[in-house]
């Protein structure tokens, strides 16, 4: 039997529940918040430390349209590959009540059925060059149909010594705004991650394959040669660390902030 776009959206709708629910018990910690952090190259350094807030991105071609693109404190490896200076903040359940979950499959099939009933902007999708410019339309179409807060999602960029593809997530948060249509169109600072400080400077530098799915790492391979396989099941949780260092920070008053030095 063929399905309507009401019976699709009405299981999406029943997925966003189920979605809420998972992320609350994985993401959230007892005292409500969700702790996450974003690393990005040392040119915007300088920008941050003077409002410690993080932008919300417009750039055509990110995974899941525009948003602040983010990760969970216990995935923050796979954020390395992204730049340097890594920040860290946190986000209150008042400003996660519609989550959605993209890393199941479930959430994806749902994703791909809906999308079928935007014909012209699925058309540029499949049979055009214009592939970029209808993906962003059509996933910030989605977030603003189902209000959706935050999406999760699996890393589609690898390295085997920062990226678990499979138990790796990242996150996209879309800020919304009375004035705005579309989610992450206030294109500015987001006003839902809290707090952010520096808390992380990476020592590996990074450049993408020729195919774009990998991000290799240029120092650690011939640093470390020789001494084994670097994966990055095997490397250790930087979760005490970063919460040491975001605290000394939020009371460093005129000192210099501290921060971990990740090495490679």
């Amino acid at each position: 039997m063929t399905r309507t776009l009401a019976d699709v959206e009405s299981d999406i709708r029943r997925w966003i529940a189920q979605s809420g629910s998972a992320f609350q018990r994985q993401f959230v910690d007892p005292t409500g918040e969700t702790w996450v952090l974003k690393f990005f190259p040392p040119q915007y350094l300088a920008s941050f430390m003077q409002n410690r807030k993080l932008v919300i991105s417009v750039t055509p071609g990110f995974t899941w349209g525009d948003g602040v693109y983010i990760v969970p404190i216990d995935h923050v490896y796979s954020a390395m590959i992204y730049g340097r200076v890594g920040v860290m903040g946190w986000i209150d359940q008042s400003d996660l009540r519609r989550v959605y979950d993209a890393a199941d499959p479930v959430g994806l099939a749902l994703y791909r059925e809906w999308i079928q009933f935007k014909p012209g902007l699925f058309s540029l999708l499949t049979t055009t060059v214009h592939a970029q410019f209808a993906n962003r339309r059509l996933r910030n179409a989605f977030k603003k149909r189902f209000t959706l807060d935050l999406v999760v999602f699996r890393p589609d960029e690898f390295n085997r010594a920062y990226v678990q593809p499979t138990s790796d997530r990242w996150f996209v948060l879309s800020d919304f705004s009375p004035a705005v249509s579309v989610p992450g169109a206030t294109a500015g600072f987001s006003a839902k991650i809290r707090d952010c400080e520096l808390v992380a400077i990476g020592a590996e530098e990074f450049a993408i394959d020729r195919g774009g799915f990998v991000r290799q790492d240029l120092i650690g391979p011939f640093v470390f040669a020789g001494s084994g396989a670097r994966t990055a099941a095997s490397r250790p949780s930087l979760r005490a660390n970063l919460t040491q260092m975001y605290a000394a920070n939020r009371s460093r008053g005129a000192k210099p902030p501290q921060f971990l030095l990740a090495k490679p």
